[in-house]
């Protein structure tokens, strides 16, 4: 009862009949709900769902696929300057419910369909549940990986609903019935703490600011016969200043709001026009991802390019918050960009990383290592009878940087 209340994974026949292959649905790739045909819509929101969903089901409070009365429909109303989509993919727990992918061909999957669909012209805003969060954070890391910048500068905001940034336990669980049926990938993704996962979700908390994505997070509280899904420190990305909120909901009710009143309904609304209402006109200077709140500073932008031409060189840039210092960083790499330069922006803020030197250094060296799309290989270059400093210094000298055969412009 447990897996059928979660994913609906045991057919409706009898035991003693054979399993047959369901029907595959139609309701796959970019599914256009509201606004879409508007030339002059202001934005985009995309909604993502998770291990088991569907495009429409899931987020009816009925899981109907016919009806109009759900929160997709209530947001179009509110919003008819807006283009309202759903993403629906087979993302089957187990192979006789349907067929699944891998993450990351699942990402690239989105990512065209994005683009195919003239996705990436106007401001995104994505709503995902569950496995759906894990599969927008893997697209955009896959348009960083291509150099797909419109997807990446349109991207104002992310709603996690229940997702599971370091696995959910629930996979655990669903692998030990194996002796029902196999398992799919999507399954083993989803396991707890997987290194695949932590390293995604790392990756996403040192990008996200230097993408200018806002993170809102929302959480179940109430168990599925006994079991919570998605427990908070997994549904937590760990993002600085984002505070994950509880909701009276479990892994399924979340998705389904009842009413416009309902909480995550009137959240989602206020992220939507919060972070639609603060986006500014692009500055004709060609930087397109540069606020034109900014204040110009020529004589501090001119000292900074000449500078980071010394090789070495160390800049500090100190400010209180919001006074730019983001935007003047991204001034700077995009300067150095076009002279073939490589860069990479690094959050240093982890309270864990930051109480033990050596789990510090080897963290910031992992961290370069896969923004430059190189293996990390702490093992063989840390070695214990050096200091931790030594050994991050030879690390950077005798594999990073040999390997890129290019100047490298670091941002903290």
């Amino acid at each position: 009862m447990l897996f059928k209340k979660l994913f609906g994974l045991f057919p409706k026949t009898p035991k003693t009949e054979p399993i047959t292959a369901p029907t595959p649905t139609e309701k796959t790739g970019l599914i256009k709900i509201s606004g879409f045909d508007n030339p002059k819509r202001k934005g985009d929101i995309i909604f993502v769902h998770g291990l088991g969903g569907d495009a429409r089901k899931t987020w009816h409070p009925e899981e109907r696929d016919n009806d109009d009365n759900f929160w997709l429909m209530w947001l179009a109303k509110e919003r008819p300057d807006l283009g309202i989509w759903s993403f629906g993919y087979n993302a089957a727990p187990f192979e006789w419910k349907g067929a699944t992918m891998p993450l990351f061909d699942r990402a690239s999957n989105l990512l065209e369909y994005l683009t195919i669909n003239d996705i990436g012209e106007r401001p995104i805003i994505f709503i995902t549940h569950s496995m759906g969060g894990l599969l927008v954070k893997e697209m955009l890391r896959n348009a960083q990986t291509f150099n797909k910048k419109a997807v990446i500068e349109k991207t104002k905001g992310i709603v996690f609903l229940s997702t599971p940034h370091t696995g959910a336990h629930l996979a655990n669980l669903v692998t030990n019935i194996g002796i029902f049926t196999r398992k799919t990938i999507s399954v083993d993704e989803l396991k707890s703490h997987i290194p695949q996962l932590r390293q995604l979700n790392e990756w996403y908390r040192q990008n996200v600011d230097a993408m200018a994505i806002t993170t809102k997070v929302y959480y179940e509280t109430k168990p599925i016969l006994t079991i919570l899904v998605v427990d908070p420190d997994s549904a937590n990305p760990g993002i600085k200043d984002v505070q994950p909120t509880a909701t009276d909901d479990d892994h399924i009710s979340i998705t389904k709001p009842k009413s416009p009143d309902n909480l995550v309904y009137k959240g989602v609304s206020r992220f939507i026009k919060e972070q639609l209402s603060i986006i500014p006109k692009q500055a004709e200077n060609n930087l397109q991802n540069i606020s034109s709140f900014y204040i110009e500073r020529p004589e501090i932008e001119y000292n900074c390019f000449q500078s980071i031409l010394q090789p070495g060189a160390l800049i500090r840039i100190k400010a209180p918050r919001k006074m730019g210092k983001t935007h003047l960083i991204s001034r700077i790499f995009d300067h150095y960009k076009k002279q073939g330069y490589r860069t990479v922006s690094i959050n240093l803020w982890s309270q864990e990383n930051l109480t033990n030197l050596n789990n510090f250094l080897q963290s910031f060296c992992t961290v370069l290592s896969l923004e430059l799309g190189l293996e990390k290989q702490i093992d063989q270059y840390w070695s214990p009878r050096l200091s931790s400093q030594s050994n991050c210094t030879n690390y950077l000298k005798k594999y990073i940087l040999p390997a890129i055969e290019t100047p490298l412009v670091l941002g903290f």
